[in-house]
């Protein structure tokens, strides 16, 4: 059987986010690769609603419109103002 050829992608996520992830892909006894994996192939495949999600994205990068932060993004903010003594 002939092995397949795999990519590494190298990403940077804030820390509570990589940490979510990492709990409720634990939680469902999956890795985060499989996960993000699975995303990127939903998405090349066409499933609605992956590609909404990423054209929302290029909408809003092209508009440079200030998206709202998630919860998680203004916890790792605020944290982050915390430690630093703001």
């Amino acid at each position: 059987m002939k092995e397949v050829a795999r990519k590494p992608v190298h990403i940077h996520l804030l820390d509570e986010i990589h940490g979510h992830l990492k709990v409720e892909c634990a939680k469902r006894g999956l890795t985060m690769q499989e996960v993000v994996e699975t995303f990127v192939c939903r998405f090349l495949d066409g499933d609605e609603t992956a590609t909404k999600i990423v054209n929302d994205l290029e909408t809003g990068k092209k508009s440079k419109r200030i998206r709202r932060l998630s919860d998680n993004e203004q916890d790792a903010i605020y944290r982050i103002i915390r430690e630093n003594g703001g």
